[in-house]
């Protein structure tokens, strides 16, 4: 064992990273393989402190090491394909401290398992992202960004071209060697462009002093729960296996889905398993939750805390405002210091006709009227809501409403897509708005909202988290979207929504204005539409700020009364428009209220 240990030690030292990721790309890649070879060594090495330690090591520096020549792709697709090879270090490095350990970690070990499940997770996003806001925000002149640009899209083409001769060899070392001396070079000259390369401990992510913070991470040895409440941060391994989470929470999508009774008991059980023996004080209001895997199909609101009979059932949203995040470094983005020059909100809203290929929506026209009545803004419909028409107006405003289809691509996730009007110049002409083309736009919006089927699911990548529609919104810049994890009823969304913006217009914290709008909603209703099917797919993810600029305390109580009374007067007017009920979508979402 030690002389296989000490070949790979040599093998890192010719590659000159004794301690810290340095050099181009191609030599950050062979030290990645050379340490993933020496966490191997030492995981089937016999068992003992020292190799349990050398194990340890070996998993962090391949971990700094694939984060550091992560940064020289120049698309986040691209980048996403090299994370997703080796995401895998990580959780077999949480796992590590937890043996380490003993199952016993002390605090400090339970900070350290924590910031690397963090880093384990939307690595490709928060890279991203944090590109976008170092080299904005750290007044990076145009000319430098675009040098580093095309030195990252050069080196990509001469990557997928191969090294077939020793000048193609030489042209790529030189091209990542320029592209080295460009990241050092901006290093030096912009502090906030170093922060890209140093970002703060994940554990330093601030919470307010309401909200408790719970991450998950599945490792090769099972689930591990984070909870941290003030500064105490606690560790817990789960008690059943990663694939019996999954299957439960398959079993509960499928029942609640399928409107059946039987998803009570299912939920009840994942509240068990995931939740049931962490105590809250009474100060903490609002959770902010970081799923993983399968957890992130889960809308985590409807879970009951007890067991119950059909009826006033305890669900988690009675006690708790939920939101989540792709990764807790994520929570606090906020774009409350723009200026938009134009209406807050833009609602879009497509219409569907006997000669489309997809279905009517008759309830869209209902929500986006009323949420224009509660929030005046421009509204996009009809012929006017085209995809080249969003894609021009939306990054003059705070909130974006869409409301239309939603199409899922199971087998390749980056095809999804919003279904817009055709037509219009240049490109987005075909009406429909994928996820691949969002990573190219540029938005400032606080809130973007996609009410259309299917918008938060996706398939799961290692080290990029679900690749949903929403996530496409994420990179595009929108600081929180509001999205849905299943085909979601016209009717009740119709409801719903109106009293979302309600909340938010009377200055709640968007979580908060959610959490009023079900509750509005599950007063209302009789028991067998109070199932979650009919409410609990719309979740939260990002920011949960209130909205900038607040209203006067006026229109705290009148915004509360809205909610209130929403349900209500959103009902009557929605038989009055849409007229009897009717069947469900083949797309999804059905086409109308019922």
């Amino acid at each position: 064992w030690e002389p296989a240990w000490a070949a790979l030690d040599s093998a890192l030292q010719s590659l000159q990273v004794p301690g810290a990721p340095s050099g181009t790309w191609h030599a950050q890649a062979q030290a990645l393989r050379v340490l993933e070879a020496q966490a191997s060594l030492a995981a089937a090495a016999p068992a003992a402190a020292h190799w349990e330690r050398r194990r340890l090591v070996a998993l962090r520096r391949a971990g700094e090491t694939l984060e550091a020549a992560s940064r020289a792709y120049a698309h986040p697709s691209e980048r996403g394909r090299w994370l997703a090879a080796h995401a895998h270090l990580f959780p077999q490095a949480v796992a590590a401290v937890w043996e380490q350990a003993g199952g016993q970690p002390d605090p400090a070990a339970i900070q350290e398992a924590f910031d690397l499940a963090e880093r384990a997770r939307s690595m490709n996003l928060r890279q991203h992202l944090l590109e976008v806001e170092a080299q904005h925000g750290a007044g990076l002149p145009p000319a430098l960004r675009a040098e580093g640009q095309a030195l990252r899209r050069e080196i990509a083409l001469l990557r997928y071209q191969g090294t077939t001769s020793p000048e193609q060899a030489w042209q790529r070392a030189e091209r990542e060697r320029q592209y080295d001396w460009w990241v050092t070079h901006l290093r030096q000259r912009f502090p906030a462009f170093e922060a890209l390369y140093d970002p703060a401990p994940a554990r330093e992510v601030p919470l307010a002093s309401d909200q408790a913070l719970v991450t998950f991470v599945a490792t090769p040895v099972g689930w591990f729960r984070f909870v941290r409440i003030e500064d105490r941060m606690e560790m817990t391994r789960l008690s059943l296996p990663v694939a019996a989470v999954d299957s439960l929470v398959r079993q509960c999508r499928m029942q609640i889905e399928a409107r059946q009774a039987a998803w009570q008991e299912t939920g009840y059980a994942l509240y068990q398993t995931l939740l049931g023996d962490v105590e809250f004080p009474a100060s903490v209001k609002r959770l902010v939750l970081v799923p993983e895997g399968s957890l992130c199909a889960l809308p985590w609101e409807v879970l009951p805390t007890a067991p119950s009979e059909a009826g006033d059932i305890p669900f988690l949203v009675r006690r708790f405002a939920l939101s989540y995040r792709y990764a807790a470094q994520l929570a606090g983005r906020s774009q409350a210091g723009w200026s938009f020059h134009r209406p807050a909100l833009l609602a879009v809203q497509p219409d569907f006709g006997p000669g489309d290929s997809l279905p009517p929506l008759t309830g869209t026209r209902t929500e986006v009227a009323a949420i224009l009545d509660i929030w005046p803004g421009q509204r996009l419909v009809g012929t006017a809501a085209s995809e080249a028409a969003l894609r021009a107006q939306a990054p003059g405003y705070g909130l974006i409403h869409i409301a239309t289809h939603g199409l899922l691509a199971d087998t390749q996730p980056w095809q999804s897509w919003l279904a817009l009007a055709a037509g219009g110049d240049g490109a987005g002409v075909d009406g429909r708005l994928h996820l691949y083309e969002l990573l190219d736009w540029s938005l400032r919006a606080e809130l973007v909202t996609l009410s259309a089927c299917h918008t938060g699911m996706g398939n799961w990548v290692e080290g990029e988290g679900m690749m949903s529609l929403a996530r496409g919104f994420a990179y595009a810049g929108a600081s929180s979207v509001v999205m849905s994890l299943w085909a979601v009823p016209d009717g009740p969304t119709a409801e719903l929504m109106p009293a979302f913006y309600a909340g938010l217009r009377a200055g709640l914290p968007k979580d908060e204005a959610l959490r009023q709008a079900r509750l509005a909603y599950l007063a209302s209703q009789p028991s067998e539409r109070q199932h979650p099917y009919y409410w609990g797919a719309w979740v939260l993810t990002g920011d949960t700020a209130p909205l900038s600029r607040p209203l006067p305390w006026g229109w705290l109580a009148g915004g509360l009364l809205l909610i209130g009374l929403g349900a209500y007067g959103l009902r009557a007017r929605r038989r009055a428009v849409a007229g009897p009920a009717g069947h469900s979508s083949p797309y999804g979402r059905p086409n109308r209220p019922g």
